[in-house]
């Protein structure tokens, strides 16, 4: 039986992440992917992105140079 185990979260971060609520959400779902050991890479909302700039961030969030 092959397991498929999750080696990252990602998460756009909208306008919405700057209300204080929304804060206090963040913050805790951090200490929880932090609790389990799953790296949590968080990224700004845009409109395009560099694929190179997105694997080096995915890169250094796993520790792989």
């Amino acid at each position: 039986k092959a397991y498929i185990k999750p080696l990252l979260a990602i998460e756009l971060d909208d306008s919405s992440h700057e209300r204080a609520g929304r804060q206090d959400r963040d913050a805790e779902v951090e200490r929880i992917f932090k609790e389990v050991g799953l790296p949590l890479l968080r990224l700004a909302n845009q409109n395009q992105y560099n694929k190179d700039e997105i694997r080096n961030q995915i890169f250094q969030a796993l520790n792989i140079t």
